[in-house]
């Protein structure tokens, strides 16, 4: 039958929670749980079990599907067989169990036939119980996507949410497990990390990572307004606080790198002119890893248009 129980249970100072259990349900729906990365898994392996003990565990405890969906088109249905309606769902079990006897038998007659248990063991999958070790920090997606609330005979039934849950709130090592409760931000959704949900987490690892972007020295939104200050604009450049209208300087903000350069020359950068960062680091604006560049280039190749242009670039750059 299916079943949870836990292994370990642990918070830690920022409110997230690691638990791992051992899960028991039907083999066939291992894929369905393979899905979620959120899950670290240890699964037991049919190819490992000896052919002889496989087949005493389908014969003995095979599983039986507690509900019975009728046929229906996609991936979910939502009708079921009921007896109180006068549907023989005693036939369905009786039709699956002669299903699994046919499986044991073919099965059996391949084993003796010296076929590898790697191959006889898959026949009998679908009939078989399978057994995990789970660890992770949450469970309510996967409640929600993989564990639906089957309503037969007038009865709900919610068959692994309700046994990893119950699990979830036992008695640990001698003591009881209290639940982390809903998101310190206001939200009724679970806590997922440092005490928020996973919208809220998200939306503030953003904005730290944000924040360190913009401000690599650790300047503050509240300290932009200090001579000297450094931001990071969206181009991966530094910007740098100057005083606006003293020296070269035309703006508040000015492109470090040129404005280490216009320093280095004494005299504003000309728009034709460009500063490169020799090693190839935007953020490293050290005189020696700038050099100038000029972008303008000669109209044509003809000789009287290169020596122009050579006459053009003396006159700009004679004197530095």
């Amino acid at each position: 039958m299916i079943s949870a129980k836990i292994l370990a249970d642990s918070v830690n100072p920022q409110g997230d929670r690691l638990t791992t259990m051992v899960v028991t349900f039907p083999r066939f729906i291992l894929a369905e749980l393979n899905t979620h990365r959120m899950f670290s898994r240890n699964s037991a392996s049919s190819r490992a079990i000896p052919f002889e003990k496989m087949v005493k565990m389908v014969e003995e405890n095979p599983f039986i599907p507690i509900a019975w969906q009728k046929d229906h088109k996609g991936m979910q249905g939502n009708e079921y067989f009921q007896s109180e309606t006068g549907e023989n769902v005693h036939k369905l079990v009786e039709g699956w169990l002669d299903a699994r006897n046919s499986a044991v038998q073919i099965a059996t007659g391949l084993h003796n036939s010296n076929v590898t248990k790697q191959l006889c063991n898959r026949l009998l999958e679908p009939f078989m119980w399978h057994t995990v070790i789970i660890s992770a920090t949450g469970f309510s997606n996967f409640f929600e996507l993989r564990c639906p609330i089957y309503e037969i005979d007038d009865e709900k039934l919610d068959t692994l949410n309700n046994l990893v849950t119950f699990a979830l709130n036992v008695k640990i090592m001698g003591r009881k497990k209290t639940r982390i409760g809903n998101c310190s931000n206001g939200c009724e959704r679970e806590v997922h990390s440092r005490g928020l949900c996973k919208n809220c987490y998200r939306k503030l690892h953003y904005e730290e990572h944000e924040r360190n972007r913009r401000y690599p020295n650790g300047i503050s939104k509240e300290r932009e307004s200090e001579l000297g200050s450094k931001k990071i604009n969206s181009y991966g450049y530094v910007l740098i606080k100057v005083e606006k209208g003293k020296g070269f300087n035309t703006r508040d903000w000015n492109l470090e790198h040129r404005y280490v350069m216009e320093n280095i020359l004494g005299r504003k950068l000309h728009s034709f002119e460009s500063v490169h960062h020799k090693n190839g680091n935007k953020t490293d604006n050290r005189p020696e890893n700038l050099e100038l560049w000029v972008t303008k280039q000669p109209k044509g190749q003809r000789p009287e248009d290169l020596i122009e242009y050579a006459e053009w670039i003396l006159k700009i750059y004679k004197n530095e």
